[in-house]
């Protein structure tokens, strides 16, 4: 068990536990996260308003198919 719980850094060579190494990705993505936001209410501020674009989709009609006709084959051979 103890085999699961410990890693080693590369570079510096000291042990981690599995604890610190979830903490640091949790913190890494809530960082990505706020900087991906940041950047989208920017370009958001440059986008002009979003208009409420109804546009009719018409349907095409759909040609009914008549029913698939099953015929009995009598075996030849």
């Amino acid at each position: 068990m103890a085999a699961h719980t410990k890693f080693l850094t590369v570079s510096a060579g000291e042990a981690l536990s599995l604890k610190d190494v979830e903490a640091a990705r949790r913190l890494h993505r809530r960082t990505l996260r706020r900087a991906i936001n940041e950047r989208v209410t920017r370009i958001s501020d440059f986008l002009p308003d979003p208009s409420p674009r109804t546009r009719q989709i018409t349907s095409i009609p759909s040609t009914s198919r008549p029913k698939l006709r099953v015929y009995e084959v009598e075996d030849e051979g």
